[in-house]
Order: C-alpha cells, then sequence, then structure tokens
C-alpha cells in the first residue's frame, strides 16, 4: 500500500504544475500571444518577397516576418485566432482552474481554427470559380483564405493549380461542397458552444438559423446565375 501511494504521488506530480511554473507559462504564453499579434498586425509582405526590402523596416525585426509570413500560409485568415488560444491557455495558467475547465476551454479551438480554414477555403474556391480569382492577395494569403490547411483539405494544394498538379482536397472528393459547408458549420457552432459553455437549445437555434442562412445564400446564387442566363440569351 505505501508503495502504491508513493508511485500515486509521483505521477501528480509529473502532471500537475506548480504554482510557481503555472505562472512562469502564463507569463510566457501571454508574452507568445502579444508576440503573434503584433507581427499579424505589422506584417507586409514586401518585406519578404522583395529585395531589398520595399516596406518600413518590421517592428519584431525577421523573426515577426517570418512567425507572420508562415502562419498566414498555414491558417489563412484563422491565424488571428492564434493570439486568442495563447491567451486562453495563459489565462489558464495563470487562474486557478480545474483540468475539466482547461480541457472545455481548450479541447475546442483547435477545431474553430479548422472550421474557419474550412469555409475560408470553401469561398476562396467559389470566387476562383466564379471570376478566376482569390478572395485576398495572394501575396500576403500564399494559399488563399483558408490557408494550407484549408486547401489540404478541400480545394487542393496548390488553390490556383489544375487538378492532377494538386495534392490534398479529399473533402471535395468525399462529400462535395454542400456536406463540408454543414461539416464546418456544424464543427464551428458545436465547439464554439463548448468552448463558451451555451446550453443544448441555443445550439439548436444557432444551427437552425444558420442552416436558413446558408440555403437563402445558395437560392440567390441560383437566381443570380439564372438571371445572367437569361440575359445572355436575350
Amino acid at each position: 500500500m505505501a508503495n502504491v501511494s508513493a508511485k500515486n504521488k509521483k505521477g501528480s506530480g509529473l502532471t500537475d504544475l506548480s504554482p510557481v511554473q503555472r505562472k512562469g507559462w502564463g507569463f510566457f504564453l501571454a508574452i507568445l500571444s502579444l508576440l503573434s499579434l503584433v507581427s499579424f498586425i505589422d506584417y507586409n509582405p514586401s518585406n519578404y518577397h522583395n529585395f531589398p526590402p520595399d516596406g518600413p523596416a518590421p517592428v519584431l525585426g525577421q523573426v515577426g516576418l517570418l512567425i507572420a509570413r508562415y502562419v498566414f500560409a498555414l491558417l489563412g485568415i484563422s491565424a488571428w485566432l492564434l493570439p486568442w488560444t495563447l491567451g486562453v491557455f495563459s489565462w489558464l495558467c495563470l487562474k486557478p482552474s480545474t483540468k475539466q475547465q482547461k480541457f472545455q476551454k481548450l479541447f475546442p479551438l483547435p477545431f474553430v481554427i479548422i472550421s474557419i480554414c474550412l469555409i475560408a477555403n470553401l469561398r476562396d474556391f467559389s470566387s476562383i470559380e466564379d471570376s478566376g480569382s482569390p478572395l485576398f492577395d495572394q501575396s500576403v494569403w500564399e494559399h488563399g483564405a483558408g490557408g494550407a490547411l484549408g486547401s489540404w483539405m478541400f480545394s487542393g494544394i496548390p488553390l490556383l493549380g489544375e487538378s492532377t498538379q494538386q495534392s490534398g482536397g479529399f473533402l471535395k472528393v468525399w462529400i462535395g461542397g454542400v456536406g463540408t459547408w454543414l461539416l464546418a458549420i456544424l464543427m464551428m457552432v458545436s465547439s464554439l458552444a463548448f468552448h463558451f459553455s451555451i446550453g443544448v437549445e441555443k445550439v439548436q437555434n444557432s444551427m437552425v438559423f444558420l442552416l436558413g442562412l446558408f440555403s437563402s445564400l445558395k437560392r440567390n446564387g441560383e437566381k443570380t446565375n439564372e438571371d445572367e442566363c437569361s440575359l445572355d440569351n436575350s
């Protein structure tokens, strides 16, 4: 019995941080959150793609420039959630919280980021099909609004490449655009509800609203295409 209790104490000491360690990690993550936010706001692609750089000197130098460039390329617009994620992690380290609270606040965040990557890539893919160009400037968003993650999951990488030259895109093959929209919306709503402790009834109401909005946008798009076809025929 003594040996068992000793092992349990040893195991709990390895898994649980001391108050000093928690504060250390909390301040470290808070600094990372602030630095990532500053690097994103200050990012100018001309400082990276041109030599000598055309833009003003980056506030955080080459380190901030590289952080912003690679995170934007990987996550697209959902990169702006990274400072928030690090901030939540920092807050949980600094504030006394249970394992259940940590799990509830941290576990949904990667799924929120993935869902926004998918939604952004879906919009980007639709824009390319309609107008031949992505939503945003590719000097900033090198893999589109959904980043490399969204492109790999739906449209394929590279975003503007031929289908035979692309890698990824398994969701487009298996469940199509409509299925991916529904998957991304469901993932985002359920993850945010879990993160913010929103009740089931409110989640259901939100899902009904989002599905109705999606159906309305789809009908408007089909109506616009019909009107354009009728004008062309006349």
